[in-house]
């Protein structure tokens, strides 16, 4: 019975701290000085001078549906076909779109304890400004086929080639594993696609061969590709040396045309993307990657848009299959500018 009254005793306990009063008026003076500091500091600084309680933030979303499987059609005008996202998946416009909050209460809110905001949107760009072609995404299957790639999104734009036609022509052309410009020149020719290839050389430059990126076959291709730059006309494949504006890359597309782009491919960054593609992503397949960053590795790219009010470029990347990418001007512009890449821009015309 003891015990039972000592445990209900200690639980019912009451305590309260002790207070020490220390009559000693220099550490008063430093204890009043500090809550003096805090004081100034908290509504001095942070609520006049920097006015925090007025922070705002600039609105950033992003909504992506994801589409998966396999889609089969059976039409009159049209052979029985297998789908996949790629081709039946258009690409996202995307744009900048401001959100307004706005909580409308009554006074008398906190009695019927509901309060609900009331959401209304406006988007900031403006649409007039932006041009985004709707051209597919294709993947490429090998580390050397992005040229190849970027032909078919082209040609699927344009008009539907059939995979034999295409594997056709590319038989016909002897296109290798090494895929320069100027064979994609050749082969919108052969599939009487109007087009038109600038270029800074009209051939191939000496000076990469000590590339990393075309030492491997430059012996051998030396001679193939400058053989095709001398019988371009006569074949009827146009080429022109000429420098190319982003300009008038930009009135290009205006019109619905898309162009294939060089780049340097460690250079070009999509704003859109979380992570950069690898660069072991572009290498042949079974040779070891070290993921040391090299200074040029050629890559090519579909143009598909601009937004001249955001300043960014529109892109599609075969090294990705679902997505349209974004670059700003001026990194678009280091990138196919790079040494290496001749300034190659591959111009593909909308009527043929």
């Amino acid at each position: 019975m003891s015990y039972c009254k000592s445990c209900l005793h200690y639980m019912l306990d009451y305590e309260t701290p002790k207070t020490l009063v220390i009559p000693n008026f220099g550490l008063g003076c430093v204890f009043r000085f500090t809550q003096l500091l805090v004081l100034l500091y908290v509504v001095g600084y942070v609520c006049v001078v920097q006015k925090a309680y007025q922070e705002t933030d600039s609105v950033l979303s992003s909504v992506t549906t994801k589409v998966k499987g396999f889609a089969y059609t059976n039409t009159s005008d049209m052979d029985p076909r297998f789908w996949d996202v790629a081709d039946y998946v258009i690409p996202p416009k995307g744009g900048i779109l401001g959100i307004i909050i706005d909580w409308s209460c009554d006074l008398d809110w906190w009695a019927r304890k509901k309060c609900y905001p009331e959401y209304s949107f406006r988007r900031l760009d403006s649409r007039d400004d932006a041009v985004l072609l709707d051209v597919p995404v294709i993947r490429q299957l090998y580390h050397w086929d992005c040229g190849l790639a970027c032909s078919r999104m082209v040609l699927k734009y344009l008009h539907p080639v059939s995979d034999e036609e295409f594997q056709r022509a590319c038989w016909e052309l002897k296109l290798t594993q090494s895929v320069w410009t100027i064979d994609l020149a050749y082969l919108m020719c052969h599939l009487r696609i109007k087009h038109c290839f600038c270029t800074q050389t009209l051939g191939v430059d000496k000076g990469f061969r000590n590339q990393s990126f075309y030492k491997k076959h430059f012996d051998t291709e030396e001679d193939r590709v400058n053989e095709l730059f001398l019988k371009a006309e006569s074949k009827g494949v146009v080429v022109k040396k000429c420098s190319v504006t982003v300009q008038e890359i930009q009135s290009h597309l205006e019109q619905g045309h898309v162009a294939i782009v060089l780049v340097n491919a460690v250079i070009l960054t999509c704003e859109l993307c979380s992570s950069p593609v690898k660069y072991c992503c572009f290498l042949p397949v079974g040779q070891k990657c070290f993921c040391r960053k090299p200074e040029y590795q050629g890559h090519f790219v579909v143009v598909s848009g601009f937004n001249r009010t955001t300043g960014c470029i529109f892109y599609n990347n075969p090294a990705y299959s679902d997505r349209v990418c974004c670059t700003s001007v001026s990194n678009f512009e280091e990138a196919r500018q790079s040494y290496g890449t001749d300034e190659d821009i591959l111009f593909i015309f909308k009527e043929s």
